[in-house]
């Protein structure tokens, strides 16, 4: 038996744990003091830098076990979101009126893709 099988999910656990007391304790109640579009910015720019999941490339060519396809699902699935996250950005500092149907056309085509 793999003893880091069991140690990997123990630390996966500890993890979730800790960043939901997080939440609870210090996001949740920051963002109940901003406005809808101010809350939603500081959420969104946490998924702007997925970007670096271009880095998969780099660790499979160094010998990490993946697959090219699988490795370019991750790269289209991550940037894709980074994409969407700074378009929605985008739209709403600028109170641009097309965001809704620009973002759900942006979100369409990631998954369609």
């Amino acid at each position: 038996m793999n003893h880091l099988v069991p140690a990997q999910a123990g630390a996966q656990l500890v993890t979730l744990v800790l960043f939901v007391t997080l939440a609870r304790w210090y996001v949740v109640p920051w963002l109940a003091k901003r406005e809808r579009a101010d809350a939603l910015i500081a959420l969104l720019w946490v998924n702007v830098f997925r970007y670096v999941a271009l880095n998969v490339f780099a660790a499979q060519r160094d010998g990490f076990p993946i697959s090219n396809h699988g490795a370019l699902e991750i790269v289209i699935g991550d940037v894709g979101g980074a994409i969407i996250a700074f378009t929605a950005i985008v739209y709403t500092v600028t109170d641009n009126t097309m965001h809704a149907l620009c973002l759900w056309a942006a979100v369409w085509l990631v998954a369609s893709g």
